[in-house]
């Protein structure tokens, strides 16, 4: 298992933490901090995603033309 798969599996994990914080410390972070924090790891695990898709696209399309040729 790679890594990246790794990484997005473990996306839901964030978001759960994020939302533990926001209830066990809701006189110490407002809904704006935890809106925040939300919003950077959805785009941590799309940016993850869009390199993961683009590697292996790569990959697909490099060992397409490699079997082509032979």
């Amino acid at each position: 298992m790679t890594v990246e798969i790794i990484l997005l599996a473990l996306s839901p994990v964030f978001i759960i933490f994020i939302s533990y914080e926001f209830i066990k410390h809701r006189h110490y972070y407002d809904i704006k901090d935890s809106l925040a924090n939300t919003a950077l790891a959805l785009m941590h695990q799309g940016a993850d995603a869009i390199v993961f898709t683009a590697v292996n696209v790569r990959f697909f399309i490099g060992f397409m033309s490699i079997d082509y040729l032979i």
